[in-house]
């Protein structure tokens, strides 16, 4: 994925998110389908709050990790407001225009999401510090 990022123009860098950290301070970071190998949740939320002025996004599978905990290690990091909301979208593939609005209308079908969560799914949450949500 490196090397096709480069092939593409993209300013990427390899590293281990247990020790990357980047060379000077970002406006917002995004993790998606890792934050399970960070070898320490909390440590990590710490390390990366230490250099994201704003914002932390990144998804999260309900079923490996207890929504709570989670929120809990993102305010004890100093992010101050969290979000999240059900997302049912494949992130390999592109779904067809209906089957695509049928899944937004899912993720906001409340007590069915929570549901569907249980099984299948993931959260995308979004961890902010100062401002607004943005």
């Amino acid at each position: 994925m490196v090397e096709a990022a480069k092939r593409h123009g993209r300013d990427v860098v390899l590293g281990d998110l247990n020790d990357y950290e980047p060379p000077e301070a970002v406006t917002a970071t995004t993790c998606f389908r890792a934050i399970y190998y960070a070898r320490d949740r909390a440590a990590f939320f710490r390390r990366v709050a230490g250099y994201t002025e704003r914002k932390l996004v990144l998804d999260l599978n309900p079923r490996q990790y207890r929504l709570e905990d989670v929120r809990a290690d993102l305010v004890a990091a100093g992010f101050d407001r969290i979000a999240q909301r059900p997302f049912f979208s494949p992130q390999r593939v592109s779904l067809p225009a209906p089957a695509a609005a049928a899944m937004r209308a899912l993720e906001r079908s409340g007590p069915l999401a929570r549901l569907l969560l249980a099984f299948r799914f993931s959260y995308l949450c979004a961890a902010f510090r100062g401002g607004r949500n943005t």
